[in-house]
């Protein structure tokens, strides 16, 4: 049985690139990523020997430049925005690096980034809103199924939603969630802000009160840390995604039954997931329409056969 911790931390299995800081002078003051009024952002960077400053970000397709001022420092200013949460990082001289004077990570296994929220004029579901919220639970395991994690330690997060009770005889359905490939177990509340969509959702009535568990995604490993290019081999998809399967059905959803009150028919059970994770929830839960009768994708990968 896994030992529950109070909220996720980032990953201690994150393995982290080498980067050249941009070391910016105690100093100097300035906004690095300052919302306008008008939703665009203008963002700044302290990279007085840099040749070139770019800004690689999920706000546009494309890497964008910085331009250098007669202050120093590198800035761009992007187009009005619309209401989210952006994630971004500085490549200084080609190497990706999160903003230093922003103290918003994303998580993220492979590229340190930062966050900067865009607020909307009323409250967003992704927001925090006055009204009950649900808890979010870190949770570690011993895997028999996962390749490559020290001392075959894996981790889960499990939302419980407001007024949840251990203690009671109700059975809550369960979805699960997959994030996507360089991401962990904590995106989809760090990142996705779940919890607080959550809370909206069923503060609102538009979802049932249920338990989401939120696990790390990877069967093996390797399949992060090779890089992009293993979206190249099929072989290498199908391996990780059927470890997945088998540390997600026979590890993960036993031990979240073993603490929680969750239903255990096909027809309270849900799968979904993004990128990566749609390409799970596809394979998994066609493969196990016995155990989901629910299943959701969104930008899902490569496919790799059902079987």
């Amino acid at each position: 049985m896994t030992q529950p911790e109070p909220s996720p931390e980032p990953s201690a299995i994150s393995p982290q690139p080498h980067r050249r800081p941009i070391a910016p002078a105690p100093d100097r003051v300035y906004n690095s990523h300052q919302v306008n009024s008008n939703h665009s952002i203008t963002f700044r960077a302290d990279a007085p020997n840099a040749k070139t400053v770019e800004l690689v970000s999920d706000v546009t397709a494309d890497v964008v430049p910085l331009a250098k001022g007669a202050d120093e420092l590198w800035t761009v200013t992007t187009s009005p925005l619309p209401p989210g949460l952006y994630s971004y990082a500085f490549s200084v001289d080609g190497v990706d690096q999160p903003d230093p004077r922003n103290s918003v990570p994303k998580p993220s296994l492979i590229l340190g980034a930062s966050m900067v929220l865009i607020p909307g004029e009323s409250a967003k579901p992704w927001e925090p809103a006055d009204l009950p919220h649900g808890a979010v639970h870190s949770h570690v395991y011993t895997t028999d199924s996962v390749e490559g994690l020290p001392a075959n330690q894996s981790r889960y997060v499990v939302y419980t939603p407001p007024g949840y009770d251990p203690e009671s005889s109700t059975s809550y359905p369960v979805l699960c969630l997959l994030h996507g490939w360089s991401d962990s177990e904590i995106a989809w509340t760090q990142i996705g802000r779940a919890h607080f969509i959550l809370d909206a959702l069923i503060g609102s009535g538009k979802a049932r009160p249920m338990i989401v568990v939120m696990p790390l995604g990877y069967g093996q490993m390797s399949f992060v840390e090779i890089g992009f290019q293993v979206w190249e081999n099929p072989a290498a998809i199908t391996a990780s995604v059927m470890r997945f399967q088998r540390a997600l059905l026979g590890e993960v959803l036993p031990n979240v039954e073993s603490i929680y009150k969750v239903s255990r028919h096909r027809e309270s059970r849900a799968i979904a997931g993004l990128s990566m994770g749609g390409l799970q929830s596809l394979v998994i839960g066609l493969n196990h329409s016995d155990k989901f009768a629910w299943i959701g994708r969104s930008s899902s990968r490569t496919s790799t056969p059902v079987r």
